[in-house]
C-alpha cells in the first residue's frame, strides 16, 4: 500500500499548487462500505467547490483508513471521517464509532478531524433528487407512488422521508420479518396528516404496476431485472441508489420503454454537508455563550435564555435582536415595561457600533 499512498500524497501536494485552486482549503474523504472490493482503498473524483476542494477514499476497513489519515496529516486541511460502522472483520481496530474519531485524532497533529454520516449524506442527496425531479418538471411528487429496492440503512431512511413528502412507497427486502418492522415503524412514526404511506412487497412477482418512481437500493447486483423492468408501464424516473443493483438488460429494456436510469450522483449534498460542518467547528461554537453589555443580559448560539435575557446573534458582538427569551425556550411576546426599555437601549448600542 505504501507505493499507492505516496501517489496519492503527490496528487495532494500537486492540486494544492495548483494556482486555480490557492484560495480554497483542502478536505479529504475516508468512507467505509459494505460493499466488497479487492483493493486496499480507492479513490473518490476531485470535488471542487467555491472555497473547498475535496480528494477522498473509500477503504476496505477503518484500520486502511486510519493509516491513510496518519500519512496525509499536514497535507489538507480537513479529514472528513465516517463514523457509520459498515464492517466488521479482523482488520477492523475499533469496536464503534466514536474510537474511530478518537484513535485517528490521538495521532494526528495538523489536519483537523471533522465526523460525517456518508449514508445519511446519500439518503440526503437521493431526496434532494427526486423531489427536484419533479419540481423540475412542474409535477408534485404528493400522490406519486414509489418502490424501493433493498430497505437496509439507505433504503429505509429514504423511504421514510418520501411518505414524509406524501408519496406512497412500497418497500421489498429478502428478510420479510425485518421488512414488516421496517414498514411498520415508518408508518408510526410519519407525521399524523400525511396521507401517503409505506407498504410491504413480499414477492417481486406480485409488483405493483402502478409505480411512478422504482429506486435501486440493494447491496445485491441485478437486483431489479429485465423481467421487472418490462412489467412496469408508468415509470417517470429510475434511479439506482445501490450503484450495481439494476441489470444491464433492465437498464436496456428502460431505455427502449424511452425512461431514462439514474445513478444517484452526491455532489450538491456533499458540498452543503462539509460546509455546514466546517462552519460548525470555526463558528458555530464561539457564538455559544451569555455576556451583559451596559447591564442589559444577552445570550445567542442555541443557549436556552432566562426570562431577563436577550436572545441575539453574537452574544460578545451582537447585531441582531431576535427577541426576549421567556426561560422556557420561547419568546416572550408581551415583555414588561422594564425589558423594552432595555430593548431599546441594545438597538441604540447596536446601532452605534455599525455606525
Amino acid at each position: 500500500m505504501s507505493i499507492r499512498l505516496s501517489s496519492l500524497k503527490e496528487k495532494i501536494k500537486t492540486l494544492k499548487t495548483n494556482s486555480n485552486f490557492l484560495d480554497r482549503k483542502v478536505g479529504f474523504l475516508i468512507v467505509t462500505t459494505s460493499k466488497l472490493f479487492n483493493e486496499d482503498y480507492y479513490e473518490t473524483p476531485v470535488r471542487i467547490y467555491d472555497d473547498l476542494v475535496v480528494l477522498g477514499v473509500v477503504v476496505k476497513n477503518n484500520f486502511i483508513g486510519k493509516e491513510i489519515a496518519r500519512s496525509i496529516d499536514c497535507l489538507v486541511d480537513y479529514i472528513f471521517i465516517d463514523v457509520e460502522r459498515k464492517v466488521l472483520n479482523s482488520n477492523s481496530l475499533e469496536n464503534n464509532s466514536f474510537d474511530i474519531i478518537k484513535s485517528i485524532a490521538a495521532e494526528l497533529n495538523n489536519s483537523e478531524i471533522i465526523p460525517i454520516k456518508a449514508n445519511d449524506l446519500t439518503v440526503d442527496a437521493g431526496d434532494i433528487f427526486i423531489s427536484n425531479f419533479f419540481i423540475e418538471n412542474s409535477v408534485s411528487i404528493v400522490g406519486k407512488t414509489a418502490a424501493i429496492i433493498g430497505a437496509g440503512n439507505i433504503g429505509s431512511k429514504l423511504a421514510l422521508k418520501l411518505v414524509e413528502r406524501g408519496c406512497n412507497v412500497y418497500i421489498y427486502r429478502r428478510d420479510t420479518k425485518k421488512l414488516k418492522v421496517i414498514v411498520d415503524y415508518i408508518n408510526i412514526i410519519r407525521n399524523k396528516y400525511t396521507s401517503a404511506k409505506a407498504k410491504k412487497i413480499s414477492d417481486l412477482r406480485h409488483f405493483n404496476k402502478e409505480i411512478n418512481i422504482l429506486i435501486g437500493s440493494s447491496d445485491e447486483n441485478s437486483a431489479i431485472n429485465s423481467d421487472l423492468a418490462s412489467s412496469l408501464s408508468k415509470l417517470d424516473l429510475v434511479i439506482d441508489i445501490g450503484k450495481g443493483s439494476i441489470s444491464k438488460e433492465a437498464i436496456k429494456t428502460f431505455h427502449s420503454k424511452g425512461v431514462e436510469v439514474y445513478r444517484l450522483g452526491v455532489d450538491y449534498a456533499l458540498e452543503g454537508t462539509l460546509k455546514s460542518q466546517i462552519s460548525a467547528r470555526t463558528s458555530m461554537f464561539s457564538k455559544i455563550g451569555r455576556n451583559t453589555i451596559n447591564g442589559i443580559k444577552v445570550v445567542s448560539g442555541g443557549l436556552l435564555a432566562k426570562e431577563d435575557e436577550f436572545v441575539v446573534d453574537d452574544f460578545m458582538n451582537p447585531k441582531i435582536i431576535y427577541g426576549v427569551g421567556d426561560g422556557c425556550g420561547e419568546f416572550n411576546h408581551n415583555p414588561n415595561k422594564e425589558m423594552l426599555v432595555s430593548s431599546e437601549i441594545l438597538k441604540k448600542i447596536i446601532n452605534k457600533v455599525k455606525n
